[in-house]
């Protein structure tokens, strides 16, 4: 009974259902009657998956392997490197099909170690990093795309308060700054390896800053929603009113049923000042306001659905990859501004839409030419990403033919995080080995 507490449970958690039985045990005792059990070795089957987990994220990554067909794991490795890997395949020549993502690790540790078996990458994944490669691609020209969709879908200024105000300013003067000291170095003769190491940032970062045309904005997170909301109505029609102290506004609100903070009432009127309150100290009057060029009364309206839009490059992006008949007529417009003020997006949905069909339709025969399509295509992070497919363009195409996929394997990925969160994450790999493998 113990035993089924710890693999099923863990420690804490089995201790205290042990309790109930009644089975008085301790945590201690649970987590050492797992590590008796004894782990029956599974059939390994011809057809697996590869993917890495987290024993401490960002850290320390670890190697599962599962069975594609029953979605189960088959054996849990202490690293992810080749060369584990590759001596865990080589006992096991049978295998004849490996689903992976694109791990260049993972990529030479089965050409290591099972050189006759057929690599499958995973279509997700390389959907996903095509969708990051024109992310960064559209990023070169960022200033310009947004000017563009900010002229078609108007966006009004998010309300900030004075201190918000003073350290947004603050953060992009910085960037600027940054953005300016790697262009000077840049030009003086300085890698980008040189960079990296005499202003300690990261080498990505110094190459992101080196290929845009202007030190990119702060990202302006999608609104959230606020305990006040319901409340707004009523703020605008008495502030329409004349009524501009956010305590007496706060007691009505209380009438109400508002069951929020002062300060949410009190930011929510400040943001829309255009005058100093009453009560507020001689020396501070002259700075309590600042000025804006568009108030919250004058901002500009948006198209009919689109209150809750964020223009960001991400999100723009994704306006790209769908069929563009599937889109709804306003996102259709705002593409076709796109396409039509700057020449890279024109060109780069083009690839996109071209990568997309042939990754739904399933064609292998048409990867080649997309691959040479996109190499001479002049956009370096689409080429870049087209380079990479080349490598990998054998296990490309056999995903395309074969139903095969890493799914099952982010399932079994998702279980370990369960099982690792039950341990709070003070278990070893040997006890995590043993729950995961038990418990499949």
């Amino acid at each position: 009974m113990v035993q089924h507490l710890s693999v099923i449970l863990g420690g804490n958690a089995g201790a205290q259902l042990a309790l109930k039985l009644p089975l008085p045990v301790s945590a201690s005792t649970v987590l050492r009657s797992a590590q008796a059990l004894t782990v029956t070795p599974a059939r390994v089957p011809e057809i697996i998956g590869v993917d890495d987990f987290a024993l401490r994220r960002g850290q320390v990554y670890g190697t599962v392997i599962v069975d594609l067909a029953q979605g189960k794991p088959i054996e849990l490795l202490p690293d992810r490197s080749a060369e584990t890997l590759a001596a865990w395949l080589q006992q096991h020549p049978h295998i004849k099909v490996i689903s992976r993502d694109r791990s260049t690790e993972y990529e030479k540790g089965v050409r290591m170690g099972a050189p006759h078996a057929q690599q499958v990458l995973d279509r997700w994944h390389v959907i996903k990093n095509f969708r990051e490669a024109l992310e960064r691609q559209l990023g070169r020209d960022r200033q310009t795309i947004l000017a563009v969709c900010q002229a078609k879908v108007p966006v009004p200024p998010t309300p900030r308060t004075q201190s918000e105000e003073l350290r947004y300013e603050a953060g992009q003067q910085a960037r600027q700054g940054f953005f300016d000291e790697v262009r000077v170095l840049s030009k003086a003769g300085y890698s980008q390896r040189a960079i990296t190491r005499r202003l300690k940032v990261s080498r990505g970062r110094v190459r992101h800053y080196l290929s845009a045309q202007a030190p990119p904005q702060r990202r302006h997170h999608h609104r959230r929603s606020s305990i006040l909301d319901p409340f707004v109505p009523y703020l605008e029609e008495r502030w329409a009113a004349g009524e501009d102290n956010a305590a007496a506004l706060l007691r009505e609100l209380r009438e109400q049923g508002y069951p929020g903070s002062r300060k949410r009432v009190a930011q929510w009127v400040q943001v829309r000042r255009t005058h100093p309150a009453k009560n507020t100290p001689g020396p501070y009057r002259t700075t309590a306001v600042r000025k804006r060029s568009v108030s919250p009364q004058e901002q500009p309206p948006l198209l009919p659905g689109e209150a809750d839009r964020n223009l960001t490059l991400r999100r723009l992006v994704w306006l790209m990859l769908p069929d563009e008949t599937t889109l709804r007529s306003p996102d259709r417009e705002l593409l076709t501004a796109m396409k039509a003020g700057c020449e890279a997006v024109s060109h780069a949905h083009g690839l996109a839409q071209a990568f997309m069909h042939l990754m739904r339709k399933r064609q292998p025969e048409a990867l080649t030419g997309w691959v040479e399509q996109a190499s001479s295509c002049g956009l370096p992070d689409l080429v870049t990403f087209a380079r990479g497919l080349e490598r990998d363009k054998d296990a490309l195409e056999a995903a395309l033919r074969l139903p095969w996929s890493n799914g099952p394997a982010e399932g079994v990925v998702n279980k370990i995080k369960l099982i690792k969160r039950q341990a709070y994450g003070r278990a070893s790999f040997g006890l995590l080995r043993q729950r995961v493998l038990l418990a499949a």
